[in-house]
């Protein structure tokens, strides 16, 4: 554990002048407030926290019940390097209390210490988690926008209340890169962005794998190294979206998480790689088995597959999330586990022999999840496998999106929920995914969600004008 002497002694040594506390709201909201360092250095900021409204928290409380404190963990403080204005600020991730000083009950940080906790009670020591966090760079929003409508005319149309692009369509292809492929090096014109963004991740602690060029015409990955538990790697997702952001700005990007900002394009991933270690040996690891596969992985992995649609709805909790879930672009919608392929749930890398980086890949969920939400879930469900002895069948070594619907029941595959309604649905029906993120959190969780379903299906998009205006 940090001793508040030393990220003291941190903070005057990088002569911060600002400090910024970083939560999550129940939606994965980045939230965040910025305080003098001398509140840290001289105050007692470290012991008593920081004063919050919670009502104006989403998910997290109701007026007259508001009052909660950010206290500040002292082992996550990072310093961000210079800015243009010539100050260095530092950032540290909170945990959220009650008043009486009672860990709140909806903090997404607090669920992932309890899978956590969950975990080393079963006697594993390590959860390593890494996430796939893949982004799409626009120039602006309007680049978009216009990649979404079908026709030019339309999307002159419709860009008129935003811009005056409609009276010269030819500039219209510069709002956004055009390049197309997966690793691409010759006209990659997101490398130089990539660079700068992974260096500053190594900077701020973030062990970065690679970084690459991904298959959408705008889209990008930095890989980073797997992490000991769900909330290290909860706090560096959330760090990583900040970042991304706040390097884009250089550039004259925005980047998007959104699960599938492209019709026609590949959707933005999550991907989680996961394996356990007991007495830090590795616990997925048989060298026996033809997957290199121990049994208590195969458990594990049966626990993701029999939870895998109800914990849809928090591994994929936006409408726009089921854009994504459709065959053809190496999103997976049929719960199944295989070596290699792409097409599965779950899949088991063949990259490496090395017991200690035998996991499983569980590669439905997306970045508009709560990433605390989502590793917690993924450990608690993996663990409930490895409780109930939970077979995940055979593998599947075809392609799955090409089986009949008859082979698939035939192999108990079953399908992802189509939407976001059915998703919340099968959520409501899943104790271990209920207990996994608390009564309060599910309680909070479901009535937003059932009113941005609301909120959804009575909007009139601009496809429906297009299709049915003169219906």
């Amino acid at each position: 554990m940090t001793s508040f002497q030393e990220v003291n002694k941190l903070l005057r040594e990088k002569n911060i002048e600002w400090v910024q506390i970083h939560f999550t709201d129940v939606c994965g909201c980045l939230r965040s407030l910025s305080s003098p360092v001398k509140e840290y250095t001289d105050g007692d900021v470290w012991k008593s926290g920081i004063g919050i409204d919670g009502s104006s928290i989403e998910g997290f409380g109701d007026v007259f019940k508001s009052d909660m404190v950010a206290l500040p963990d002292p082992n996550t403080l990072k310093t961000l390097p210079l800015s243009e204005e010539g100050v260095e600020e530092g950032i540290v991730t909170a945990n959220i209390y009650t008043p009486d000083g009672k860990r709140f009950d909806g903090d997404p940080r607090y669920i992932a210490e309890r899978a956590m906790d969950h975990a080393k009670a079963m006697g594993y020591d390590c959860v390593w988690m890494s996430a796939e966090l893949e982004f799409f760079l626009f120039k602006n929003i309007v680049s978009a926008i216009i990649k979404n409508e079908n026709q030019m005319e339309w999307a002159k149309e419709f860009l008129s209340a935003y811009t005056s692009l409609n009276q010269n369509p030819n500039k219209l292809n510069d709002y956004f890169i055009k390049s197309k492929k997966g690793y691409l090096a010759a006209h990659d014109e997101t490398k130089e962005f990539r660079d700068d963004f992974s260096s500053l991740l190594l900077e701020m602690g973030i062990p970065v794998k690679y970084h690459h060029h991904e298959g959408g015409s705008e889209q990008v990955e930095i890989e980073f190294k797997a992490l000991p538990s769900p909330v290290q790697v909860g706090d560096a997702a959330i760090l990583y979206k900040y970042l991304a952001r706040r390097t884009a700005k250089k550039y004259g990007l925005t980047p998007t998480f959104m699960p599938k900002p492209v019709s026609s394009d590949a959707g933005n991933g999550m991907h989680v790689h996961q394996h356990l270690t007991r007495d830090k040996k590795p616990c997925f690891y048989d060298e026996n088995d033809e997957c290199h596969l121990s049994q208590t992985a195969r458990y594990y992995i049966g626990g993701l597959l029999d939870h895998a649609c109800a914990m849809s709805a928090i591994t994929n909790p936006t409408v726009n999330s089921y854009r994504r879930l459709v065959p053809g672009y190496e999103a997976p919608v049929y719960a199944c586990w295989s070596p290699i392929n792409r097409s599965a749930l779950v899949r088991v890398p063949a990259h490496s022999t090395n017991p200690e980086e035998i996991n499983c890949e569980a590669r439905h969920p997306d970045a508009s999840s709560n990433p605390y939400f989502t590793f917690a879930v993924l450990l608690q469900c993996g663990l409930d496998g490895i409780k109930r002895k939970i077979d995940p069948g055979d593998p599947i070594n075809e392609n799955v999106y090409k089986l009949s619907k008859k082979r698939r029941k035939e192999l108990g595959i079953k399908q992802l929920p189509r939407n976001l309604k059915d998703a919340l649905q099968l959520l409501e029906t899943d104790d271990v995914v209920q207990r996994a993120i608390g009564s309060y959190v599910f309680d909070s969780f479901v009535r937003l969600k059932n009113k941005e379903w609301e909120r959804y299906c009575s909007h009139v998009p601009s496809w429906d004008i297009y299709e049915y205006f003169d219906i």
